[in-house]
């Protein structure tokens, strides 16, 4: 199954599960970035992606946010660029950012 958000994630602290044979859809191609607005722990099983879709290919975290990809599992994008923030707005808020590139598995 195919599970699609677009631009913003706004629930004060959220743990999404990516389940096996799942592909978990951040933005679309009508959207610039994607943004969590509140700190997200994000868990990627075996055989689930999280794919980037955004058009600037950048995602933004708030902060003490997490990310577990475990094995067998993928984040596909194209060059993405994480960015961690402190405080909304996030953009004005950058505290750190990491380039994903093309793949984590």
């Amino acid at each position: 199954s195919t599970t699609s958000l677009n631009g913003v994630m706004n629930i004060p602290f959220a743990v999404i599960t990516v389940s096996e044979g799942a592909v978990f859809e951040l933005g679309s191609t009508t959207t610039n970035t994607f943004t969590f607005n509140y700190a997200t722990n994000v868990i990627v099983h075996q055989n689930a992606v999280v794919q980037d879709l955004t058009i600037e290919h950048k995602i933004y975290y708030a902060a003490n946010s997490i990310i577990t990809i475990h094995q067998g599992g993928s984040f596909v994008g194209s060059n993405t660029i994480v960015y961690t923030f402190t405080s909304l707005p996030a953009m004005s808020n950058v505290a750190a950012n990491f380039s994903i590139g093309l793949s984590v598995t």
